[in-house]
């Protein structure tokens, strides 16, 4: 081997022997980034090329038949591992992944060490080389041998992996809208002459340097790839990152470019705009969205345009977030626009149930709030009612056990003593109805007997009826009807109650010498007839701070404490109860100035205009 490696043989072995450094520098620089999709795999595959680059130049410098076999079996373990890698680079770059990874790599594996066996106990068969021999020649002698089918086998098998490899890239090449063909060119071109420079000699086109100028395609092949690496950054970011990014996104990905037509829409944008890549390739984007157009207007000013955009998909609104960018190159060259959609009317629709659902707790809230409320009323109003009962009872009671001792004592006044204890038996007795009567009324278990009522009788019956009674406390009791008054719906018996109250607290709180007067009225409010009954005295009249808590069961003012009248301070409670179950209102006026009195005023709706009262 010394004796021929001179500088003629350096100078016809110096592009074999850079193919072999650029070779190994390549796939340093690809194992650096190994990271990246694909650089592992392109590293291990230019060390491959480097197996058999080396493999080549030391067969031309061995002069021995065996020695030149054995770096001829050496070359073979790099051309059988290279498709291998190869296509494993390419699908690594593309990002394709096969169904089954670990039963389809075994299946490819297998194949390679199969002739590798085979090839290396040829001694034993003969099937790969029945007549190897040494062929002189100057400067290099040359082994030469028959290829058998064996040989033409696993150059169909290294082919056929190249191939499948190279359709995958071509696929990606004529795709117009990738914007990694340069890369996949590159690829392309570099593999394409290695392939040839290694299949011509084999099938007996081109003979030079001894048979074999495929360290030369390898040299030519690893100039395009390292051309690749430098000038379009080669595995720096590769397609499948592209594939990650865009065409794996959720988001609607479509890409315009300088023109404003579609050169790129992923599966998202299909679905999103129910249209395919092929039927909208080349048209201008306001073919699946009109607001782009406007949008890229816009852009002239800011980095970015964004806005919410209603389409129609399959005949139903869908509404749609959409974003526009610019491109820009690494020279600063705008290269077109890039729009992301997405589809957010579940989002709104879920947005819009979220409002409404809030509204809805916060409405159930202040329900839960007020009826908490009330129920801290009612309690307070339970309590408060359980003292006053308590209270108000305990006098009559009190008085009768007291009249009953006397009675024992002094039996002479029994007579008189009974009177008091009729009295405060009725009193009792009274108190004890009115309680009834609220707990009723409360319940909702008093029946209404609805019927037509002539105010102006009903006014005229107690006032006949009560003008004993007025007289004998030195008061006149008048009355004032207006007449065709309409009537009202209503139960007889229960207003004539309401009266009743009204007309006693009258004659009790007003003094010897004073008027009582009933007037009936009507009057219109809101569209509505209504018919009226007032009471009027000259008593006292009522202070301001204590009318509003006239009808709260159990008040008295301070008039019936110092005139020590009797009464359960249920009448006024019992009246507002009874005439608001008539969708009717009960007011009261006074200025509280002695002499001026007060006057209370019940208005029920006239019966033509009276919608049906409840009615349990």
């Amino acid at each position: 081997m010394n004796n021929i490696f001179n500088r003629e043989t350096l100078a016809i072995l110096s592009p074999d022997l850079f193919s072999l450094a650029l070779s190994v520098v390549i796939g340093l620089y690809a194992w650096r980034r190994r990271k990246v999709a694909g650089a592992a795999e392109f590293a291990l595959y230019t060390w491959a090329a480097a197996l058999i680059t080396l493999g080549f130049i030391v067969e031309l410098l061995n002069e021995t038949l065996p020695g030149k076999i054995f770096w001829d079996n050496f070359q073979y373990i790099g051309m059988v591992a290279s498709p291998v890698i190869f296509y494993k680079f390419v699908l690594s770059y593309s990002g394709k992944h096969p169904a089954h990874p670990r039963l389809f790599w075994l299946a490819i594996i297998l194949m390679p060490v199969f002739f590798l066996v085979l090839i290396y106990t040829d001694p034993l068969h003969g099937l790969f080389r029945p007549d190897a021999e040494l062929v002189s020649g100057a400067p290099f002698s040359a082994l030469r041998y028959t290829f058998t089918p064996l040989f033409w086998s696993l150059i169909i098998y290294i082919y056929a992996l190249m191939f499948i490899g190279i359709i995958y890239l071509v696929r990606m090449l004529t795709r117009p809208h990738q914007i990694y063909r340069r890369q996949v060119a590159t690829i392309l071109i570099g593999i394409l002459i290695l392939l040839s420079t290694s299949i011509l000699p084999a099938l007996g086109v081109l003979n030079v340097f001894q048979r074999d100028i495929t360290p030369l395609g390898l040299l030519v092949c690893n100039l395009i790839m390292a051309w690749g690496l430098f000038r379009y950054r080669l595995l720096d970011v590769v397609p499948v990152a592209y594939h990650t990014i865009v065409h794996s996104n959720p988001d609607a990905v479509i890409i315009l470019d300088l023109h404003e037509r579609i050169v790129d829409m992923n599966p998202a944008a299909e679905r999103l705009t129910g249209k395919k890549l092929p039927e909208v390739l080349g048209f201008r984007g306001n073919e699946v969205f009109e607001a782009i157009p406007d949008m890229i207007r816009r852009l002239e000013d800011l980095p970015e345009a964004h806005e919410e955009i209603t389409t129609s998909l399959n005949g139903v609104a869908t509404l749609v977030d959409l974003r526009i960018s610019t491109l820009i190159d690494q020279s600063g060259q705008k290269r077109g626009w890039a729009i992301v959609g997405r589809d957010i009317t579940i989002l709104k629709q879920s947005e819009s149930e979220l409002k409404h659902r809030t509204a809805q707790l916060e409405q159930a809230n202040r329900k839960l709030e007020a009826t908490n409320t009330r129920l801290n009323v009612l309690s307070r109003a339970k309590d408060e009612f359980v003292s006053n009962v308590s209270h108000e009872l305990r006098t009559p009671i009190s008085n009768l056990k007291l009249y009953i001792d006397l009675m024992r004592i002094r039996p002479e006044n029994q007579v008189r003593y009974l009177e008091t204890l009729e009295r405060e038996t009725n009193r009792l007795e009274g108190m004890i109805e009115s309680l009834l009567m609220l707990s009723r009324l409360d319940q909702d278990r008093v029946s209404f007997r609805y019927q037509a009522v002539d105010l102006n009788d009903l006014v005229n019956e107690y006032v006949i009826d009560r003008s004993q009674l007025a007289e004998s406390k030195g008061l006149r009791l008048e009355r004032q009807t207006t007449p065709g008054l309409p009537r009202v719906r209503a139960d007889r018996g229960l207003i004539g109650q309401v009266l009743s109250i009204l007309l006693t607290n009258a004659l009790n709180y007003t003094p010897e010498g004073g008027v009582v007067t009933v007037l009936t009225q009507a009057r219109q409010r809101e569209g509505q007839s209504f018919v009226g009954i007032s009471v009027k005295d000259t008593g006292r009249g009522i202070p301001e701070d204590e009318q509003k808590q006239l009808f709260t069961r159990f008040f008295r003012g301070n008039a019936a404490r110092e005139a020590e009248v009797a009464g359960t301070g249920l009448g006024l409670a019992i009246s507002k109860e009874i005439i608001s179950r008539h969708k009717g209102s009960i007011e009261v006026s006074s200025r509280g100035v002695p002499g001026l009195g007060t006057q209370f005023t019940v208005w029920l709706p006239a019966q033509f205009a009276m919608e049906e009262p409840y009615q349990e």
